[in-house]
């Protein structure tokens, strides 16, 4: 499916896949997740925690949300610029 949506969109992944950079990338991802604790507060973060176990009850498993990808791709088939928008 990666293939098939870098095909439509006409753009490609980057395939860094070496350990090093895997463990790279987590590492930044760990310092990026300590540096956002630091700065939200307990009262802020109860309301925003109990939101997002809502927002999971609510989807469905079966069910893979691909954005605006399906418009985007058809769009480009079209032959229409990638920077205009419909309104």
């Amino acid at each position: 499916m990666r293939e098939q949506l870098c095909q439509d969109l006409g753009i490609a992944y980057l395939r860094d896949d070496t350990l090093e950079a895997y463990f790279a990338k987590v590492q930044r991802s760990a310092i990026d997740m300590r540096e956002a604790v630091k700065q939200k507060t307990f009262a802020t973060g109860i309301p925003e925690y109990y939101y997002r176990k809502v927002a999971q009850l609510k989807t469905k498993s079966e069910y893979i949300w691909l954005g605006d990808y399906p418009k985007e791709a058809e769009r480009r088939k079209q032959g229409i610029p990638v920077g205009a928008r419909e309104f």
